[in-house]
């Protein structure tokens, strides 16, 4: 899920969905409460993930990590470390000396390019979208053409299926005339075949009967030619009678001629004018004869070619018959086809139309987004060149392993264990110094008896003193063992589990230290070896006589109280008696006042170091931070999402106030100290801030305003970096851009760092409007089940990114304080049980050096009780004196242990609580009744008589 829906991660990755298959750790994240800033998100990273370098999509490395071959082997957080790096860093910023100007221009000429390409994206964008409209525009002019085409389909269908029908009527009324022809033809035919036929016959007929004439004629009128020539009378007269009887016969005209020319009335040139006019007319009935067979024949071949035209025209006829189902035929399926074809092109028109307008509706959508996107790729586009136009030269930074937050904390860390380690053994050694040289030096005094009498056998000073040396020696020697078998394992195995849940640590590994192991020793033999040397020293140098008699009782003489008669004289005899033990062994009063302060101090920085660490929760989250819980926004809201939020605000009625805030997370940097993340809050109303976040100086009630030309930093802040009002400190954003912020006030706060200033002020110092990212909510009802329910409500609205309630975030602070007070745990009861050791051996050295004395007033009549009374009445005031003592040096090691033991971000509250000091005071009293009980049943025991008669 993208924490930041304004960075595009598809500009830096190539793939945003993983499969976790396991867990690292790695030395750059130690810190398991933060690792460092972010540029995306809320501002820092919570968690870190191993990918491929394939997934990455950057043409670039941003970071370069390296090694040196001469630190390999160096202990980190050493000076010869610290110091190799630091030339090695200025070695490396020496040699990226100009790189900034190269990655400018390599930056400018890449984004330019980009911007270049995206330029002609958005051409192509913009032609696509003119090529779209085109080819609608084009499609809908197709369309248009297809409508016309179609109806023009239709109308040309319908006019040649009209013309098709109007052919095939035509054809219809020509073939039934062709019908009516034709049989009329037919019965033409057959009538001019039978007057054909008939004439045929008159014909023949005639020439029957002309055709003899003519022959009989021709030959008359040859005939009577050859009589032409021929005088009249010399022709017979049967053969003139003949000839004129055939003449008349032949001819009216040629027999008169004939008659005539025979009688001698016409001449030869009439004769023959009239037989040429006879053959004439003979010629012309043969030419009639033969015009009528001639007209016969045309007649008879108009009847063939009638018969022939006849058989044409019934094939025609046929053959329009058949042309005309044809026709028809192809009229329907003609009419078939058109209309499939106009029903084809009618539902491909209609599906074109279809498509057209889904195409219309698709690219009016789409021109809507991309025109939107077109805007936006402009607006960006602008934006880009702007900025591409205002960069300004990069940074090259060239960091160590101080810049990582967990390296330097964990070192921090670290230093205040080593401080705190320093500090506490000074007093454990000096205590148990204490105890060791009244011990030894109490063994020494004992054994004068026994040196006087070894000194009396001739036993030489070394022999005698090396009797107390190997006994010293073997002590220091056997408890430095067991003390050291129980430091090298148990202790740093506890601390270092404690530390555990702070930062990604391996398994402890145990080292024995020898440096350590004889500093204990050597300490441990200076405190008893080295005493009993010195004790055994003074002793022998008295001679065997003396050494063997008992030391003189130290003479008794006036204490200071008894130069108070006021006091002296309101005392008893037991109190007088008390009070001149007391001053009279000052040495042993001095060791059991400063032993029971040592072990009561201690005991008082444990429970003063529990009570800092408990009270940070409610320091922090009951009386600085008031608000109940932090909603935070996303940086992108619908306005329904915003509405639903403010409606889901008004319809809780447990809401007492909200408060719009910004918050920001940034790095106060100084030379010479750790950055620290700093939060910047700037509210959106001051005036109702008190009842949210209170702000004022730790000790005082009065609330602190935020002005408008400064800003309040929190106490810890101002401590690390040295800060008071007037100051200036310098923060650094995600692109390390660095900013001033002039001090007016410091803060009372106890976890993390945070910068309190006004809207109007972050408009000054940044330069731009805060943009309110999150909002505290105060409510009447704390009981966890509404919070749970109220929780769900809040993270299911589409405007919240992230909820958090003081409740859990106080519970969770506790839990992390935990690992510090198994430091505090460690610490009181080493303390206690030191203070026991003082306390039971001050208290037996007190009964075995005032045996005798004990012994006396057991003798004049005391009993057990009195007695114990008479030891445990010194010893309660010296208990005393030393708890009082105690209390005061326990204040300033807790304030010591406070200053060495605070990390960066935390602050320890320095208070002390009353209770704390009774617990100091109850456990050593304790720890002393006890000692007195056994100290009873040893005193009820002392044999007097034995006491009594040892000086003799």
């Amino acid at each position: 899920m993208n924490p930041d829906p304004d960075v595009d991660l598809n500009d830096t990755f190539h793939t945003l969905s993983y499969k976790v298959v396991g867990f690292v750790q790695s030395p750059q994240f130690i810190n398991t409460i933060g690792r460092g800033t972010s540029q995306i998100g809320k501002g820092t990273a919570d968690v870190f993930a191993v990918i491929p370098e394939q997934d990455f999509n950057m043409s670039v490395y941003t970071e370069a990590y390296m090694t040196f071959k001469d630190s390999v082997g160096l202990r980190t957080y050493s000076d010869d470390y610290t110091s190799k790096i630091e030339v090695h860093t200025k070695a490396v910023e020496q040699a990226l000396t100009g790189m900034p100007e190269q990655r400018l221009s390599e930056v400018r000429e890449e984004g330019q390019a980009k911007l270049d390409e995206a330029k002609q994206q958005i051409v192509d964008a913009k032609q696509q979208l003119a090529d779209a409209e085109k080819k609608l525009s084009d499609a809908k002019i197709k369309l248009d053409e297809g409508e016309h085409s179609y109806q023009e389909g239709v109308d040309q269908l319908q006019s040649e299926l009209a013309k098709g029908q109007d052919k095939l009527d035509r054809a219809t009324k020509e073939l039934d005339k062709g019908r009516a022809e034709l049989a009329q033809n037919k019965q033409k035919i057959s009538a001019g075949q039978a007057k054909l036929q008939e004439a045929r016959e008159q014909l023949d007929a005639q020439k029957r009967e002309v055709q003899p004439k003519l022959a009989g004629g021709r030959e008359l009128a040859g005939s009577l030619k050859q009589i032409a020539a021929l005088p009249p009378d010399n022709i017979p007269q049967s053969q003139r009678d003949q000839l004129v009887a055939g003449a008349k016969a032949a001819d009216a005209t040629l027999g008169q001629a004939v008659a005539g020319y025979m009688a001698g009335e016409v001449d030869a040139a009439t004769l023959k004018q009239a037989i040429g006019a006879f053959e004439q007319g003979l010629n012309q009935v043969e030419q009639q004869l033969t015009a009528a067979e001639q007209e016969l024949n045309s007649k008879a071949k108009e009847l063939e070619s009638g018969a022939a035209q006849l058989k044409t025209a019934e094939k025609k006829l046929a053959q329009g018959e058949l042309d005309w189902t044809q026709g028809k035929e192809a009229l329907a399926k003609a009419k078939q086809e058109g209309e499939a074809k106009l029903a084809k092109a009618k539902a491909d028109l209609d599906q074109g139309r279809r498509d057209y307008e889904e195409g219309l509706t698709t690219y009016r959508q789409e021109k809507k987004d991309a025109d939107a996107k077109i805007a936006d790729g402009e607006r960006d586009l602008s934006k880009g060149q702007q900025k591409l136009d205002d960069l300004k030269l990069p940074k090259v930074y060239v960091l160590d392993r101080d810049s990582n937050p967990g390296y330097t904390e964990f070192e921090d860390n670290a230093d205040r264990l080593a401080s705190i380690a320093k500090a506490f053994p000074v007093f454990f050694f000096l205590i148990a110094a204490l105890v060791s040289l009244t011990t030894m030096t109490r063994m020494v005094e004992e054994q004068r008896l026994q040196i006087g009498t070894l000194k009396a056998l001739g036993y030489s000073n070394g022999d005698i003193m090396r009797k107390f040396l190997v006994y010293g020696t073997l002590a220091s020697v056997l408890a430095t063992a067991a003390g050291l078998a129980v430091g090298f394992t148990l202790f740093p195995t506890i601390i270092y589990n404690a530390y555990g849940s702070l930062y990604n640590l391996p398994e402890v590994r145990i080292n024995f230290h020898i440096s350590y192991s004889l500093m204990s020793l050597i300490v441990a033999m200076l405190c008893t070896t080295v005493t009993a040397f010195t004790a055994a020293r003074v002793e022998l140098r008295s001679n065997a006589a003396v050494l063997m008699r008992p030391k003189a009782p130290k003479s008794g003489s006036r204490i200071f109280l008894e130069r108070i008669p006021f006091i002296w004289r309101q005392l008893n005899f037991t109190g007088k008696v008390t009070a001149r033990n007391l001053f009279r062994y000052k040495q042993r009063m001095f060791m059991t006042v400063c032993g029971v302060a040592g072990c009561t101090a201690l005991i008082l920085t444990g429970f003063g170091l529990k009570d800092s660490i408990r009270d940070i929760a409610p320091l922090q989250y009951g009386k600085i931070m008031k608000y109940n819980a932090a909603v935070v926004f996303k940086d992108e809201s619908s306005p329904a999402g915003i509405n639903s939020y403010h409606k889901l605000i008004e319809d809780t009625p447990e809401i007492t106030g909200t408060l719009n805030v910004t918050q920001e997370a940034m790095q106060a940097v100084r030379k010479g100290v750790n950055s620290q993340e700093i939060h910047l809050f700037i509210p959106e109303s001051t005036e109702q801030l008190s009842d949210f976040v209170v702000l004022r100086q730790r000790g005082h009630e009065q609330i602190l305003n935020l002005p408008d030309d400064g800003a309040i930093v929190t106490e810890k802040l101002a401590k690390l970096f040295n800060l008071h009002i007037g100051s200036t400190l310098v923060i650094q954003n995600n692109s390390n851009d660095s900013f001033e912020l002039k001090i007016a006030g410091i803060t009372e706060n106890y976890a993390m760092h945070y910068v309190y200033m006004t809207p109007h002020y972050y408009e000054m110092v940044f330069g731009k409007q805060p943009q309110f990212n999150m909002q505290m909510l105060n409510y009447s009802n704390h009981d966890s089940s509404f919070e749970d329910q109220f929780g769900e409500k809040l993270t299911a609205n589409e405007r919240v990114a992230m909820v958090s309630f003081t409740s859990g975030v106080s519970g969770s602070f506790k839990d992390t304080m935990d690992s510090m007070n198994v430091v505090v745990v460690v610490l009181i009861i080493s303390a206690a049980a030191l203070a026991f050791v003082v306390l039971y051996n001050l208290t037996n050295i007190n009964v075995s050096e005032r045996i005798r004395e004990l012994s006396t007033i057991k003798v004049l009549g005391f009993y057990d009780q009195e007695v114990t009374r008479y030891i445990y009445r010194e010893n309660m005031i010296l208990t005393v004196l030393g708890i009082i003592a105690g209390d005061f040096l326990g204040i300033v090691l807790h304030r010591f242990v406070l200053k060495t033991a605070e990390v960066d971000v935390m602050m320890f509250s320095p208070t002390v609580h009353w209770l704390s000091y009774g617990y100091a005071a109850v456990l050593t009293l304790l720890f002393s009744g006890i000692v007195m009980i056994t100290m009873h049943y040893k005193l009820k025991h002392i044999d007097m008589i034995e006491a009594l008669k040892s000086v003799e």
